[in-house]
């Protein structure tokens, strides 16, 4: 059965993918909530773009309704909460926490939840591959200090190996990719500051710094692949050996 691979998200690691499975020929469609930036990438790529809130469960379970043929379906879409106030565990209040998780758990649930109904109404097999983050195992108090966006990123654990599990006999495959500090737009505020791009070269010794979002979309895909398909309820570091502790201190 040819491969058609559904990406949440449409920039950084989630447009890397696109364009990486586009250029090889796959049948790829993605989904994003800025129209803009989902018809520039579906003019760059070939690619059928969507527009959609993965917050909203109507509309996601209309978007899943809508598809037809999709066997792999990779979810990178969600992010910081720093614009909605998340930080250190003492100063999150309430609503910056409920909209965090929203942003990226709730999203998660939904894309997990509708791809699992649509194989099972499809009686096909296929995988889905979720988008963590390495700092929600092997955190930095100092600098990247984000309560609501960890809590709602280790989470993923629990939503993978519940599906993975339950549903590996009907051929569904759950798996997640894990990364560490990544050059995408999300990661600009970082970048751009010196102090925290030497920090990145000590903490991911291996990339000498900020992870490429080709990396993590390769691994994402391998996930996607046949090749991967015996591998189930796995959680893959793609950080450049940011879970290996580097220099995590600055220098005396």
């Amino acid at each position: 059965m040819p491969k058609h691979l559904l990406v949440t998200g449409s920039s950084g690691i989630a447009a890397a993918a696109v364009r990486k499975a586009a250029r090889s020929g796959m049948n790829v469609t993605f989904v994003g909530i800025d129209a803009t930036e989902v018809a520039e990438l579906a003019t760059q790529t070939g690619a059928t773009g969507h527009v959609c809130d993965l917050r909203d469960e109507t509309a996601v379970e209309g978007l899943f309704n809508s598809l037809s043929g999709v066997t792999d379906v990779i979810h990178v879409a969600g992010g910081s909460g720093r614009s909605f106030g998340d930080g250190p565990l003492a100063a999150v209040k309430l609503d910056a926490w409920k909209q965090t998780f929203d942003l990226n758990l709730t999203t998660a649930f939904l894309v997990t939840r509708e791809a699992v109904r649509m194989f099972e109404r499809n009686k096909t097999r296929g995988s889905i591959t979720l988008t963590g983050t390495a700092l929600a195992f092997h955190p930095e108090p100092d600098r990247f200090a984000t309560a609501a966006y960890m809590a709602s990123k280790s989470a993923f654990v629990g939503l993978v190996n519940h599906t993975a599990s339950k549903y590996a006999e009907m051929g569904i495959r759950v798996n997640a990719v894990l990364p560490g500090l990544t050059r995408t737009p999300m990661s600009i505020r970082a970048q751009e500051n010196p102090e925290i791009s030497a920090f990145a070269k000590r903490r991911q010794p291996l990339t000498q710094g900020f992870v490429e979002a080709d990396a993590i979309a390769d691994a994402l895909l391998f996930f996607a692949s046949d090749a991967a398909a015996s591998i189930t309820g796995q959680q893959l570091p793609v950080d450049g050996g940011w879970s290996l502790g580097g220099l995590q201190h600055d220098p005396q």
